[in-house]
């Protein structure tokens, strides 16, 4: 039951509304066909590399940085979910350096670029 909801949550997340309802978050910004246009081109020249990288720092943070959740287990950090969300949203340039930093506060060696 935790992980269907914690699936529920992340699906929304990334899809930009609250896990309550359908009512757009404050950080789902303008239409998504806008800004894609506009970041895509200067993002394109190096987004395959930054791409594997951010995916694989955000593998790496899902199993080492968790918080306590319910009944005594633990949960994904929200803000690594965040981030996460902003590798898959090509903002390397947000999720990369957020990632490496918190990966190196828990002792983890990052893996090259």
């Amino acid at each position: 039951m935790k992980r269907i909801l914690m699936l529920a949550f992340v699906v929304s997340l990334v899809g930009g509304t609250t896990a309550c309802g359908d009512k757009p978050t404050d950080t789902a910004g303008p239409p998504a066909a806008a800004p894609s246009a506009s970041a895509a081109s200067p993002a394109s020249a190096d987004s395959p590399g930054d791409r594997a990288y951010c995916d694989a720092l955000g593998a790496l943070a899902m199993r080492f940085i968790r918080t306590a959740g319910g009944d005594g287990g633990s949960a994904p950090d929200l803000n690594v979910l965040g981030a996460i969300s902003d590798c898959n949203r090509g903002r390397y340039d947000r999720a990369i350096p957020f990632l490496e930093r918190r990966l190196r506060g828990v002792g983890v060696t990052l893996p090259p670029r």
